[in-house]
């Protein structure tokens, strides 16, 4: 197994390196198969032959890499499991009616906030809705008549009800103590040796970027603009590279937001929450941490598509911006903006297979030393030696470059892009290499 099949979460480790996922589920690389079984699914729908269609679309979600649809045909009907980061979707499915529940939580006490806040979200959905089961569990909830379920519908219902349980699920834990954990026995922890090697990481990661911040070249009050690069680099970086869920997923997602949505607050005060919040993350304890370290599986992408050009376009738009940083003396700053960039596209959006694989390997040399110690063996860059390996780096990119030929056989990236006299040069070459590439069929 090689890089391209470790950044799509093969299962199983071997000489390539161990089984470690990274960044966020892309539900936009369907095989012919499943492309054939959504066809197959909008005849059969058109047909009336209801539980065919259903079938079909069971199939079109299943993604065997991830396992993540499980299902069972029966006389006269489909029972199925559908998994989402961490929850768990039961569902069935006949000729007359479908149905899908995602339980959350269990509830000690009625609150009036709590009833209200449900009240209001079951107000911003379309097909699923909040409710309770067995007068005691919290469950997100989708169900239709199988005559007016077409594939479409049931998709985004499906979608709707996975994605909303696996991102409420911990906030409303969070946001309200009368509620407690649902069954999780479906979640993987992941090894002792990972965990270890990721929080070890989130708390260096952290405590560096805070240390340069409190420099007074690089004090917020005085490079506010290189005070964000530092801190959305260091939150697209910790999101991608140690997949989190939990607590420290939200706090990622707080981040992003926070920057991003509030134009009426200034970057001042910006920078002042998104300090707090990394402070926060990083004094929360090992246990803590530990517990929401867990391999999940899923069926729906949360990001949105973006197709290489208007990729390409995001990464020119703000990539020169690090030369000033870099004539001035501010190397840090001038490292973290392609570190953003790469961080920022992974986190917000799904790309195409070759952007994403020569991402990755933007990471995995960028951060050898992690990826070292997680097991992987191959080494890229030696940051206490500043030296980079060359003939190393060329080979994975034709690596990727002979895995991506089959679907897109224009892909050629040209190291002969790559500048290796320090690391802002390297990195911004990178990218440029990246932009440059053709991944049209």
């Amino acid at each position: 197994m090689g890089l391209f099949d470790h950044l799509f979460g093969k299962s199983s480790a071997t000489a390539a390196g161990p089984s470690v996922r990274f960044g966020r589920y892309n539900a936009t690389d369907k095989s012919g198969a499943q492309y054939a079984a959504w066809e197959r699914a909008l005849d059969d729908f058109a047909d009336r032959k209801y539980l065919d269609a259903q079938q079909a679309l069971l199939e079109f979600m299943h993604d065997p890499a991830e396992g993540n649809v499980i299902w069972e045909r029966r006389d006269g009907y489909l029972e199925f499991k559908l998994y989402q980061g961490s929850e768990l979707v039961l569902g069935r499915m006949d000729a007359h009616r479908i149905t899908a529940t995602a339980r959350i939580a269990a509830v000690r006490a009625f609150h009036p906030d709590f009833l209200r806040r449900l009240l209001e979200k079951n107000y911003q959905l379309e097909y699923a809705r909040f409710a309770l089961e067995a007068g005691r569990y919290l469950v997100v909830r989708f169900d239709s008549h199988a005559v007016d379920g077409s594939p479409y519908k049931l998709y985004a219902g499906l979608r709707e009800l996975a994605t909303q349980a696996d991102k409420m699920d911990d906030l409303l834990l969070e946001e309200f103590p009368v509620l407690e954990g649902a069954d999780d026995s479906h979640l993987t922890p992941l090894p002792e040796a990972e965990k270890a090697v990721k929080f070890d990481f989130l708390q260096r990661e952290i405590n560096r970027t805070l240390q340069l911040l409190a420099t007074e070249e690089l004090h917020p009050r005085r490079q506010p603009g290189g005070a964000a690069y530092l801190l959305l680099s260091l939150c697209y970086k910790l999101d991608y590279l140690l997949k989190p869920e939990g607590g420290t997923m939200d706090t990622l997602e707080r981040v992003h937001r926070i920057y991003l949505a509030e134009h009426d607050v200034s970057l001042t005060e910006k920078l002042g929450r998104l300090r707090r919040e990394f402070e926060q993350l990083r004094n929360r304890s090992r246990a803590e941490l530990f517990r929401e370290m867990y391999r999940v599986r899923s069926t729906f992408g949360i990001t949105t598509a973006l197709n290489h050009d208007a990729f390409a376009q995001l990464l020119r738009t703000e990539l020169d911006a690090m030369d000033w940083y870099a004539e001035n003396d501010l190397p840090e700053v001038a490292e973290a903006i392609p570190t953003y960039l790469a961080g920022h596209v992974l986190f917000s959006y799904a790309l195409p297979a070759p952007d994403r694989a020569l991402l990755h390997l933007y990471f995995h040399i960028t951060e050898n030393p992690y990826f070292l110690q997680l097991g992987f063996p191959q080494r890229y860059h030696a940051p206490a030696k500043a030296k980079f390996y060359p003939k190393a780096i060329r080979k994975a990119i034709q690596t990727i470059t002979t895995q991506q030929r089959k679907r897109f056989p224009r892909f050629a990236p040209d190291p002969g892009y790559l500048r290796y006299t320090d690391c802002a040069a390297f990195r911004k070459s990178f990218l440029q290499m990246v932009m440059a590439v053709d991944v049209s069929s």
